[in-house]
C-alpha cells in the first residue's frame, strides 16, 4: 500500500463527503467570528492510493475509502478485537479491492540493480544537499521554527501555570507562587547550563571534537539542524512528563467538571505518552490504575 497525503494544493472537483466522527470528543477552533465547534465529521481532500499486489486487478477502484479503511481491514484480516472509535467499525475494508481468485502471473517478479546503478551520479551534488551552508529560504524557515518552537512552548506554559496559580490560590498567595515560579525557572536555566558545561567536558574526554549526535535518532551524526533538533527533543523530554500530571487529573476528575469525552481524551493522550495500553481499558479501569500509580509514588 503506497500512499500520498500531500495533495499540494492542487484543486479536487470532488466535494469532500461527510464522515463518521471517530468519538463524542469536539474541539473548538478559532474563526474570525469566534471559536466554533469541530466535530470530526468531514473528510478532506482525496490521497492517491495505490494497491500493488498480484492479488488486485489492474485499473482503478471506485470505492470510497478513507484512511480507516486499513485499520478495518487490519482487524478484519487477522480477527482482532474492535478498536474503540465509531470511523473504523463502519469503514469500508480494503479487503473488497483484493478481488483476483487467483493470482495475476503478469507482474514483475522482481527488480534486480547492479551495484553500479546503485551508486549516486554525481556525488557532489549529495555532499551539497547536506552543506548547511547552502541552505534553501524553506529549510532556512524550518531552522527558525525549531529554535522558536521551545521559546514559545515555555512561555505558554508558563502563562497556563500563571492563570491556574492565579485563578486557585488566595490572593495573598499569588506574589509568593509567582517567586517560585521565578525561582524555579532560574534553577532550571543554571541546572541547563551545567549540563551543557558537562557535555562540553564530555567532548574532550572523549575526543568527540565539534561533532554531535542527535539525540531523537542516536545512529546519526552532524545532520542538518543538529543543535536545533536536539533543543527540541531535550524541551519535549522535561514537557512530556509534566503534562502527566495534568492529564492524570482530567481523568480522575477530583472536581467532577470534565465530560466524558475530556476523560477518555486525556486517557487516549497520556496512554500515547507513556506507551501504555490502557486506553484499551474501561474509563474507571484506568482512573483505579492512576489512583495506584500515585499511592506507588
Amino acid at each position: 500500500m503506497v500512499f500520498y497525503d500531500e495533495h499540494g494544493g492542487f484543486y479536487d472537483h470532488v466535494i469532500p463527503p461527510k464522515a463518521i466522527p471517530p468519538d463524542g470528543h469536539v474541539a473548538t477552533v478559532p474563526f474570525k467570528d469566534g471559536r466554533r465547534p469541530f466535530r470530526f465529521d468531514q473528510l478532506g481532500i482525496r490521497v492517491p492510493a495505490i494497491l500493488v499486489s498480484p492479488w488486485v486487478k489492474a485499473g482503478v477502484e471506485h470505492t470510497q475509502f478513507d484512511h480507516t479503511s486499513v485499520l478495518r481491514f487490519l482487524t478484519d484480516k487477522w480477527n482482532l478485537r474492535e478498536l474503540d472509535s465509531a470511523r473504523v467499525k463502519t469503514a469500508t475494508g480494503i479487503a473488497g479491492a483484493l478481488n483476483q481468485e487467483v493470482a495475476r502471473t503478469n507482474t514483475i517478479e522482481c527488480i534486480v540493480l547492479r551495484p553500479e546503478q546503485l551508486k549516486p551520479p554525481n556525488p557532489d551534488l549529495e555532499d551539497e544537499a547536506v552543506d548547511v551552508d547552502n541552505e534553501s529560504d524553506h529549510q532556512k524557515g524550518l531552522k527558525k521554527l525549531t529554535e522558536f518552537l521551545p521559546s514559545a512552548l515555555w512561555e505558554k506554559t508558563k502563562e497556563t501555570a500563571k492563570e491556574v496559580a492565579l485563578e486557585e490560590a488566595p490572593k495573598f498567595y499569588a506574589p509568593l507562587t509567582r517567586g517560585i515560579e521565578r525561582g524555579k525557572e532560574a534553577l532550571a536555566a543554571t541546572l541547563d547550563a551545567l549540563r551543557g558545561w558537562c557535555e562540553d567536558g564530555l567532548a574532550v574526554l572523549y575526543e568527540t571534537g565539534d561533532h554531535e549526535v542527535v539525540i531523537s535518532s542516536p545512529d546519526k551524526v552532524d545532520q542538518k539542524y543538529t543543535g536545533a533538533r536536539n533543543r527540541v527533543v531535550r524541551f519535549l523530554a522535561t514537557q512530556k512528563p509534566r503534562a502527566m500530571k495534568g492529564l492524570s487529573d482530567r481523568v480522575l476528575d477530583p472536581k467532577g467538571i470534565r465530560s466524558a469525552a475530556e476523560q477518555q481524551h486525556a486517557a487516549r493522550t497520556l496512554a500515547a505518552i507513556m506507551g501504555r495500553r490502557i486506553h484499551h481499558e474501561h474509563l474507571d479501569h484506568v482512573k483505579e490504575w492512576l489512583r495506584r500509580v500515585e499511592k506507588r509514588q
